[in-house]
């Protein structure tokens, strides 16, 4: 019973860091699994070896497209801080954050914050978490705050998550650990594939499903951001060229891609077939168009995550309705181009409609989701490929001239 009420008490440091950073501008996540797949012998099924959890995790973008990442390590237990200081230190290291902090219940022992100041690691002890919480108010209804940090409505989104099919248990993998493994150029690639994997199973649209979807959508918008990011810091002259690169791994993952292609299409000159080899994916032209209007936007495409957030837990699974903070051009603009990010994933992870059509309801707080979102038969999620749209795109046009389309009230 005492580790039942510990882990009790953890959940509520939990709740306060998660509401601490939200109120910073991030958008956020529980227990982010950080886990490896491994094959052993014998056996066809991959495991799952876990390595260790984020207890919070928050994602942010700044208007100069620098991608910022804080971790929280929330625990009730006052013993061993120094091993756990060393621990998040690793693990800081290792997934690249740059806001690191560790949250006890306890004060700390004497000897902790100057090892803290050697190890960059911000310290929220008991006295220090209420004056977060104070310091950073909270820009909503006290009601509505309450039940949007409540973590009930996190275990209620878990349960909406889970289980998918076994069929699809690789890709509820991917969603749950391997996307925040990965190094970051694949990530826009495995979401796409993730989906196609959803579309080709013959799924039914259901609860858990749409859920499913939404939260892709929210990875699949980390994943544009740390795109512009890299590509920004690269420079904008041609990002044609930049996204090419990026997509397959900068210059080495190029050059072998090219070394592939050649033998490849040899092999077929040899055996008197023209097998020419596509070195973009079909999506290329319409992910350049979707990132640079990224790019002109980014005020608005820093709001995308949290946009997404509260659409999967405040609106498709608490029912509470809109967010109470759209007051400005740049949320308007980011719902546009959330909008924009879930209709090029149903067509490029080849989708029904219906999930576009269910997404666009929420994003646009248009008629109730139940009424555009009927469950379809079993094998009819799947619908055929749309036509890519792999027209060069006007790249300076895009960054200087056409406006974004925004939609009327």
């Amino acid at each position: 019973m005492a580790g039942r009420r510990d882990g009790e008490r953890d959940w509520k440091l939990k709740e306060a860091m998660r509401a601490i950073l939200w109120a910073q501008g991030y958008s956020t996540r529980f227990n982010v699994l950080l886990s490896y797949e491994i094959t052993q012998r014998g056996k066809s099924e991959p495991i799952n070896l876990g390595l260790t959890d984020l207890d919070v995790l928050g994602v942010r973008l700044d208007p100069g497209f620098r991608l910022h990442l804080a971790i929280a390590d929330c625990k009730t237990v006052s013993g061993r801080v120094p091993e756990r200081m060393f621990w998040l230190a690793g693990v800081a290291k290792f997934f690249g954050s740059d806001t690191n902090y560790l949250v006890r219940s306890q004060p700390f022992p004497e000897h902790v914050p100057s090892l803290a100041r050697s190890l960059d690691i911000s310290l929220v002890g008991p006295k220090e978490l209420p004056i977060l919480l104070n310091t950073y108010p909270q820009s909503m209804p006290e009601e509505l705050y309450a039940r949007f940090h409540d973590f009930s409505l996190h275990e209620k989104v878990t349960r909406r998550l889970s289980p998918l099919p076994a069929e699809l248990r690789d890709v509820e993998r991917y969603r749950n650990s391997q996307f925040w493994m990965d190094p970051s150029h694949l990530a826009l690639s495995r979401v796409i594939l993730s989906l196609s994997r959803l579309a080709r199973s013959g799924s039914g649209i259901d609860a858990t499903i749409q859920c499913f979807f939404s939260d892709m959508v929210w990875l699949f918008t980390v994943s544009l951001w740390r795109a512009c990011a890299a590509l920004v810091a690269t420079g904008l002259a041609d990002l044609e060229q930049s996204l090419y690169l990026y997509l397959n791994g900068y210059e080495a993952g190029t050059t072998s891609l090219e070394r592939w292609r050649r033998a490849f299409e040899a092999l077929g000159k040899k055996a008197g077939v023209d097998t020419p080899l596509p070195t973009h994916p079909p999506y290329f032209s319409e992910l350049l168009e979707l990132i640079v209007r990224c790019i002109r936007r980014p005020g608005a495409t820093a709001k995308m995550a949290r946009r997404a957030e509260w659409l999967l837990s405040a609106q498709l699974v608490g029912g509470l309705g809109s967010p109470p903070w759209l007051n400005s051009d740049d949320d308007v603009l980011a719902e546009k181009l959330l909008d924009d990010v879930a209709r090029f994933l149903v067509r490029h992870g080849r989708l029904s409609d219906r999930y576009a059509t269910a997404y666009s309801a929420l994003v646009f707080d248009q008629s109730q989701v139940e009424e555009v979102l009927p469950v379809a038969p079993a094998g009819e999620a799947a619908i055929p490929p749309h036509a890519s749209n792999n027209q060069p795109v006007d790249q300076q046009e895009l960054l200087l001239g056409a406006e974004l389309d925004v939609p009327g009230p």
